[in-house]
């Protein structure tokens, strides 16, 4: 089932959402992390799912953190 904010936005927020979280990473010990190495090394999977984890659990950050560990990403 879709959520409210996917239906007001689309996948926008999400798309936004990730691209902040991975300059935050660059930023902070994973200058080499995109979403590419998200998606084949382990490291960077874990510290996406780990940042995700600090957020509030509004439904797109469920999604993403759903995605990742489902390797759907």
């Amino acid at each position: 089932m879709e959520s409210r904010i996917t239906e007001v936005h689309g996948h926008e927020m999400r798309e936004q959402l990730i691209d902040i979280i991975i300059d935050a990473l660059n930023r902070q010990g994973y200058p080499t992390l995109t979403r590419e190495s998200v998606r084949t090394e382990e490291a960077h999977r874990t510290a996406m799912l780990e940042m995700l984890a600090d957020c509030r659990p509004l439904p797109v950050i469920e999604d993403v953190k759903r995605d990742l560990r489902e390797r759907r990403f």
